[in-house]
């Protein structure tokens, strides 16, 4: 067995995902999504029970193997009622694993409610256990067995002969992979920015309509940002692999053509973003962007520290040099 792992996800705060070898080889069965939780700050115990499948030895008469039984594990579920709280982000890992346990056994780490993986954690996923060398696995002995993580697609986890089994990795909400949560004074919003390229790149081999997607997508953030736990929340934070800004190339103007005017227009905080695997902060600028916008380079962690009144920003490279620092106040 693999892990179990905590994905937030919704106002409960977590699924429960575990995954093993299916029977005694070395291929992974898809993994198991159990919703848990149905009450907010509550602590809850969990263990994980696996039993290999051998086979039928005769009709009606089936064959198991051994029980594996995981160690007994507790999370508390997200509240929205709480004041004070501290998450971090890592993007563009690109299946750095020796990276992640590094980053994961630093103090920025220390004392997070949850954790944010903002894309291209993997290169394109053309082998099935790919997504767990590349980070699960890490994740798993680090922190997700407890701590909950949020996953917004990259570019590279679009590609690939696994790229479309996604969900048998890691939970969507109602088969979408954008969707909103909310955690202590804050209302998250997680967008898929698509891919990089326009549609009729040779890459995708004309089997995408991004441009269709994002638009869809549009809609759903413009209504999202009108719900009541959008408009009663003190900050609105978006989360995109793509950002909006930052470079004068397709990707980012099909973001911005698509999400910013609903950002702008209800008045979201911060975006976080990855991509450019170099590190741009941009401040809200009259006629353009009303949020401040914070693009984290490789190989470095973002923290943000959450208060009733204040998001406190912190980029740290994994030697531990803080690298960019800034407060967003209310």
């Amino acid at each position: 067995m693999r892990g179990s792992y905590l994905f937030a996800l919704g106002l409960s705060g977590v699924l429960l995902t575990a995954s093993g070898s299916a029977g005694r080889t070395v291929a992974l069965r898809p993994a198991v999504h159990q919703p848990v939780a149905a009450r907010t700050d509550t602590t809850y115990q969990y263990r994980v029970v696996s039993r290999a499948f051998l086979g039928y030895e005769r009709q009606h008469i089936v064959a198991w193997g051994d029980s594996i039984i995981s160690d007994s594990f507790e999370f508390t579920t997200l509240d929205p009622e709480k004041e004070r709280f501290s998450f971090s982000m890592v993007s563009d890992l690109h299946e750095r694993s020796d990276e992640l346990v590094t980053i994961i056994g630093s103090d920025t780490w220390r004392e997070i409610d949850l954790v944010i993986y903002n894309g291209d954690m993997i290169d394109d996923f053309m082998r099935p256990d790919q997504i767990f060398t590349g980070f699960l696995d890490a994740s798993v002995d680090g922190f997700a067995t407890e701590t909950p993580f949020i996953f917004a697609r990259g570019n590279h986890e679009t590609r690939g002969r696994f790229a479309r089994s996604i969900s048998d990795y890691i939970p969507l909400q109602d088969g979408r992979a954008y969707y909103s949560f909310d955690h202590g004074p804050v209302h998250f919003i997680v967008l898929d920015s698509g891919e990089d390229k326009e549609d009729g790149h040779r890459y995708y081999n004309g089997l995408v309509d991004f441009t269709r997607y994002l638009e869809e997508q549009a809609e759903w953030l413009a209504g999202d940002l009108r719900s009541e736990s959008a408009l009663k929340a003190r900050f609105r934070i978006i989360i995109s692999h793509i950002p909006p800004r930052g470079a004068d190339r397709y990707w980012a103007q099909n973001v911005r053509e698509h999400f910013e005017r609903p950002a702008n227009d209800a008045g979201v905080d911060l975006w976080l973003s990855g991509h450019t695997h170099s590190l741009i902060k941009i401040d809200p600028t009259e006629g353009e962007n009303d949020y401040h916008l914070l693009i984290g380079p490789t190989h470095t962690i973002t923290r943000v520290d959450v208060s009733p009144d204040e998001l406190h920003v912190t980029v740290i490279g994994t030697d531990g040099e803080r690298l960019e620092a800034f407060t967003i106040r209310r």
